[in-house]
């Protein structure tokens, strides 16, 4: 993997306000923050599985960034105090 696909993967993410928080070899734990999010409204609800399908389908989406996490099982989302 190359340095540029961390990156890219690490700026796609924070299009919607995610953060890598940790990998523990198959759990992804990204921490949320509505407020760097682009795509939301003041006021607007987002659902945990709307984030996480989007840091999964940006994997997909950047040839090498799924090499960052081997044995990737499952991606959860933190949304701290909102």
């Amino acid at each position: 993997m190359e340095y540029d696909d961390r990156d890219a993967y690490t700026a796609k993410l924070a299009e919607r306000g995610l953060e890598i928080h940790s990998f523990d070899g198959s759990t992804l734990k990204l921490n949320y923050n509505p407020a760097a999010d682009e795509q939301v409204q003041d006021g607007e609800r987002i659902d945990e599985n709307e984030l996480v399908q989007y840091a999964r389908s940006s994997l997909t989406e950047l040839p090498g960034a799924g090499n960052m996490f081997p044995g990737l099982d499952k991606i959860v989302v933190d949304f701290g105090a909102i």
